[in-house]
Order: C-alpha cells, then structure tokens, then sequence
C-alpha cells in the first residue's frame, strides 16, 4: 500500500472504503490498463460505487490539506532556522489551520495566519521563502568564500534515466552541508517523482556521510513492465495427412503421396495447452504505467471422442477412432458409421457425428451429414462434412459443403463449397465450384463452368470451342466471403431474437409486478372482509342472545355479502397466482432461450474469428495452370483485374503482375507460355 494515491490512503483512514475494496479497484485498473485504457484509481473507486460524489470532494479537500501542510512545514522549519519564529508560533498555527478546516473544510498556510494575526509581515514572509539566503545563525558559522562557492557550483538535482526507471540524487560537493532531507522532498515534488521512494533513512545516511567523488544515490526505482507470452497448443497427431493438391512453383502437383491416416486408441494424449504468461505493467518514477503487449489466449476445446484432464490442460481420447481438429478449432476423435448399400428410402437421412462410409450410391433427395464422408457416387444427394469427402466415382446434380478436401472421378451439374482443396481425375462440367483451396483435374477438362480457387486452377484442358466459356476466378476466396457473409447475417438475425427476447421479458416483468400489486391489494382486501367478518359474526351471537331479532336479520345479510365477497376474491386470487407461475415459467423459458442464443453466438463468432484468419493465410502464389488448351473466351478473374482470352493457347501458366513502374499500381493478367 505504500505507493498508493494519496487519496486512496486517505479513503483507507476515513474508513470510507477498506482494503478488500481497494485492492478489488486495483485489480479492475490493471485490467483496464492492459486494454490500453489509463482510467486513474479514484475514477474507478468512484464507478464501482466504492466512494460518492460528497466523500471524493471532501478526499480532495483532505489531499490538498496535506499538500499545503507539506509546503507548511518546510515554511516553519526555515522560519524557525532565520530565527523568525518559534516552535510554540508554528504549533499555535498548525492547530488553527486544522480546526479551520474541521469547520468549513477551508485551506489556510500558516504564512496567511501568520500575517494575519501580525505574527509576521509579508517582507519577513518573502525572506522565510528565499531559499539561497541563509539565516543569521548560518552566515555567523560560514565564511563568505565558501558561501560565494556554494552559489558558483551546480544546484542540488535529480537525474532521471531515460528509461525512466530510476532517478538519481545528484548533490554539488560545496553545498552538501546545506542539503536536508526535507530539501531533497521538495525537489521530488517538483520534480513530480511519485514512485519507488528509498527509505528516508537512506537519503539523510547518504547526505550525512557524503564526500567528493560520491556517486549519484538512486532514490526512487520504478517497476520494469514484464512482457507475457501468448498460450500455444501441442499437438501429439499429425493435423494435415492429405499432402496432396499443394501447387509448386514449378506448377505440378503429388497426386500419389497422400499421407497416411492417423489413428488413435482411447486414453491417447491428442493435445496439450501451455497456458499464457500474463504479462506486468510497470510504473515509471513519475507514477505513470508503463504498458506491455497484450497476449492472447489460445482457445482449447473438446469435442466428441475426447475427454480433458483434470487441470483441463490435455485432451486426451476417449474413444479409439480418428483425431482431428475441426474448423472450429475443437479437437475431436471420431468413429465410424458403415451403410452396406445406398442412402435412400431405406435408410432415410443419415446424420452421425462421426466417418460415414457408404458402400453404394447417396441418391437423390437425401442427405448425409457427418465429419469425413466416403461414398462409391453421389447422385442428386447432399452432402455437409466437417472434414473430408472423398467420393471414388463421380458427383451428378448434388450440393456438397466439406471443411476440408473434396475428392472424386468426376463432377457434373453440381455445387461444391469447400474450405480445401477439389481434387479431381477426370473432369468437372455444368458445375459451380467455390473453395479456398487448390482446384485440380489430374488427367481431364472443365467445360461449362464457373469456379474460384482461392489457391489455383490446374487442369489439363479448359473449355471447348462449342461449350458455353468457363468463368475462372483466382487469388480471391469467394468462398470464404460467402461463408462470411452467411454468417454475419447468422449473427445479425440472433442479435435480433436476443433484443426481442428482452423486451418480452422487460413486458413480463412489468406484467409481473401489476399482478403482483393485484394480489397485495386483493390480500388487504381479504384481510378486512376477514376482520369485518369476525365483528359481524360476533354481533350476530350478541343479538342471538340477547334476542334481537329486528337486527339479527340486518347483520345476517352483511354477512352473507361478506362471505360471498370473500369467497369471489378467493377465486381471483387462485388465478392470479396461477398467472404469477405463468410468469415464472415463461422467464424460465425465455432465459433458456436467451442462453441458447448465447451459445450460438459465441460459436459464430468464433467462426468469424476463424473465417478471418483463414482468409488473411496467403502462403501460396495464386496461378492457373494449364497443360493442353484452353480456349479463347474463357473468363480470367484475378483479386485486381480481369481478361478475357481473345484466343486459344496451349501449355500456359496465368497469374496477375503489377507491372508499375511507379507508385501507381497497373494490375495485367499475364498469359505465360510454358517449355
């Protein structure tokens, strides 16, 4: 607590806040720090709601009291030493000074009350303020050479490092029998030092003992900021086995080495997280906060088949199958789901968090939803994996979406949307091809189609002189723009249902609290019915006795419409405590709602964040590479410019140059022969 604000510790005195509070501020502010915000302690003792308005400004009050008192005290000390005043005037004024202040909070230096109760004349006060003159009893001790050197050398200083962690007392040999301690806290308040003081024992040791050739005391060190280290994850599995369908510089491509499937047993350590260092603000001499690097978290997520340790710092298999890391960035093992035929009317859908290998035909109308997807053809169905597809004939009339690799024979009259690569033996025709990846045809063509390849284009041949031109996109990832968009829209739509959910429950509520107000009005009423029941019943007994009988009859109708009354508010309070439960399960349901959505948009926002740095990955060169013809009119989109060809070539690799010769970009799309 020693290098608090002062008006923190003054808080701390006037009990107006404890240190439980404090250090709760504290913590608030170094977080605000690191988010490269500089809100001061007392703003934030004030937002917490620690301290109010009124306690703040008296707290100020209290800090420049001390301030002056500071300044006071030097004042009476010099006065004392020029044998102007006496140590009985100073304490006399000390105490005045105070109880002004008890009484309306007012702030008066003993030099005024010294001048006003005609202690002192302003004459003698300016003296008391010189500091270069000594007083009567000092120029009787020094002789007047050493005082006119003492004026010649350099004046007592404080010397700051540059990095502004520490700060130096620096004190001329001819004047060090002058110097004080409270000399040298004068110059630390001028100097605005605030931070890191030494011990006052050490200064007046280091002034007391000092000699020529001294060396400068370091008399207040700062707090050097401590840089963190952003958390990592290890994995223990190969992540990337399908190393085909990566484009060279040279433009060919392994279509043979494809890597091997890894596989794992249960209880396989998969992945280990080591945890972010947090890095430490430092604090300069002059109180000021010294900023780190942010560091960042590393998201590390479970996902079927797996299963965290005890510190949830490892994954580990709980299942024996396939690990993989999913787009979301959770890691998974994943099992396997065989259908011995087709998928159609006889197995309906086929959904499975897991491989779903298919031994025949996916027809069409149906869909198949799953991690890695295995099929003999696809015809008309649709497909959505969280990993690979790999179909070993060919994709007729479907729409399929992977996270990773797409791998056929053939594709025609389809819509592929991938985040891999599009891996292809013999040709793609009528198709609409979207990925981030690579688009390869090993031996074949495309005809009558539209795609874009974030990575490249390479194909043997590309169009034909009777088919409609193929569109050719390259270098920008209208894929991932999409997914992007899409899920933006996701975003927007749940942020929407979020804000109606909160007025249905702000309308809840006050509905709520009107009936709540019905049923207290309706047990009050209750109440007296019951007390004017309990009076009537007792007068009717009176009259009974006493034989009465002309007011019997008069009592016995009151309380009759006295029972019927309370027998009616009964039933409305049954149903207004029926709709007070009502109440209760629809904010039930409707914060249950409200979680869900928060789930949802956690995910999709995490899926943003991956879409973005996705996106930003450019590690290879974007090109199109052609081994045989394409012809003329095919369409070329590259990120800056576009061309259509105006004739046909052979054996060419197209990519977009600038070829500006200033600082004026010129984007060409450059047709390039090959040997």
């Amino acid at each position: 607590m020693k290098n608090l604000p002062v008006v923190a510790k003054l808080a701390l005195s006037y009990k107006f806040i404890n240190e439980l509070q404090l250090n709760e501020a504290i913590e608030y502010q170094t977080k605000e720090m690191q988010a490269g915000l500089n809100p001061t302690l007392e703003e934030i003792l004030v937002k917490q709601g620690f301290l109010n308005t009124d306690q703040m400004v008296l707290l100020n009050r209290a800090k420049k009291l001390l301030e002056t008192k500071q300044q006071d005290k030097l004042f009476a000390e010099k006065g004392i030493q020029k044998g102007l005043l006496t140590s009985e005037q100073v304490d006399k004024a000390f105490d005045l000074q105070a109880q002004l202040f008890r009484k309306d909070k007012s702030i008066v230096s003993i030099a005024k009350i010294f001048v006003e109760s005609e202690i002192l004349t302003k004459e003698q006060i300016e003296l008391i303020l010189r500091d270069d003159i000594p007083s009567a009893n000092e120029e009787k001790l020094i002789e007047p050479a050493v005082i006119h050197e003492a004026h010649k050398s350099t004046s007592l200083d404080i010397i700051v490092s540059e990095d502004r962690l520490q700060a130096m007392l620096s004190i001329p040999n001819d004047l060090h029998k002058f110097i004080s301690l409270d000399h040298v806290k004068q110059l630390l308040v001028q100097k605005k030092i605030s931070y890191g003081f030494i011990d006052d024992d050490q200064i007046e040791n280091y002034i007391e003992n000092f000699s020529e050739g001294c060396a400068p005391l370091i008399i207040a060190k700062g707090k050097p900021p401590i840089t963190g280290k952003d958390a990592s994850i290890q994995y223990f599995f190969q992540l990337d086995y399908l190393h085909a369908g990566l484009l060279s510089d040279e433009g060919t491509i392994d279509y043979k080495e494809r890597g091997n499937i890894p596989s794992v047993k249960k209880g396989t350590l998969l992945a280990e997280k080591i945890p972010m260092i947090e890095s430490e603000i430092g604090i300069d001499v002059y109180g000021n906060i010294l900023q780190t690097p942010p560091v960042k978290d590393a998201d590390f997520r479970c996902a079927q088949g797996t299963e965290f340790n005890e510190d949830k710092l490892k994954i580990i298999a709980s299942i024996d199958g396939y690990p993989k890391v999913l787009l979301t960035g959770d890691i998974a093992v994943v099992s396997e789901f065989h259908v011995p035929g087709d998928v159609g009317y006889k197995t309906g859908h086929v959904r499975f968090e897991g491989n779903i290998i298919v031994r025949d035909t996916i027809q069409a109308g149906f869909q198949v939803k799953g991690v890695n997807i295995y099929a003999r053809e696809v015809f008309g169905g649709q497909l959505e994996a969280s990993g690979n597809v790999k179909i070993f004939g060919g994709i007729i009339r479907a729409t399929i979406t992977a996270h990773g690799d797409i791998e056929a024979t053939y594709i025609k009259e389809s819509t592929i949307h991938a985040y891999g690569n599009l891996l292809i033996t013999r040709e793609i025709i009528d198709s609409d091809i979207r990925i981030s990846g690579i688009c390869a045809i090993e031996k074949g063509k495309i005809l009558s189609s539209s795609i874009s390849a974030c990575k490249g284009i390479m194909a043997r041949d590309i169009g034909t002189t009777v088919a409609t031109p193929c569109k050719l996109r390259f270098g920008v990832d209208d894929h991932l723009e999409k997914e992007l968009l899409d899920t933006r829209v996701q975003i927007a739509d749940l942020k929407k249902k979020k804000e109606e959910i909160k007025f249905q429950q702000e309308k809840l509520k006050e509905e709520e609290k009107v009936t709540h107000d019905m049923i207290a009005e309706m047990a009050s009423v209750q109440d007296r019915a019951i007390t004017q029941q309990k009076s009537l019943e007792q007068m009717l007994e009176q009259f009974e006795k006493k034989g009465v009988k002309r007011r019997l009859k008069h009592v016995e109708d009151k309380l009759a419409d006295i029972q019927e009354q309370l027998k009616i508010s009964e039933e409305t309070m049954k149903t207004l405590f029926a709709n007070q439960n009502g109440f209760k399960e629809k904010m039930d349901e409707l914060k249950n709602q409200e979680v869900q959505i928060e789930i949802e948009l956690e995910a999709l926002n995490r899926k943003k964040q991956l879409i973005g740095d996705w996106k930003n990955d450019k590690k290879h060169t974007p090109l199109i590479r052609v081994i045989g013809e394409i012809v003329e009119k095919t369409i070329i989109f590259g990120p800056m410019t576009s061309l259509v060809l105006r004739e046909s070539y052979r054996n060419i690799e197209i990519k977009e140059v600038n070829q500006s010769k200033d600082d004026m970009p010129d984007w060409k799309i450059q047709v390039q022969k090959k040997r």
